[in-house]
């Protein structure tokens, strides 16, 4: 990964340069600085996608971890 740089601009409060090798971009505000430099430090593969399910897959998940649970509490006894 390219070293990646933050610039502020002086002439214009509150704005911020990104630069990224030969590219860049001028003029953002904090949110979509924050936004860019997730973007290009995020890796190709993304796990923290799957963090986001449905309410049926969230309460199949939930049944899983329930029933691992209860499996682990009866083998204890």
């Amino acid at each position: 990964m390219e070293k990646i740089i933050i610039e502020t601009d002086k002439d214009i409060n509150n704005c911020f340069t990104v630069r990224q090798g030969d590219r860049y971009s001028d003029k953002l505000t904090y949110d979509e600085m924050l936004g860019l430099i997730s973007v290009l430090t995020m890796p190709k593969e993304r796990p923290c996608l799957r963090w986001m399910r449905t309410e049926e897959e969230w309460r199949l998940w939930f049944s899983c971890i329930t029933q691992a649970k209860n499996q682990r509490t009866k083998d204890e006894i």
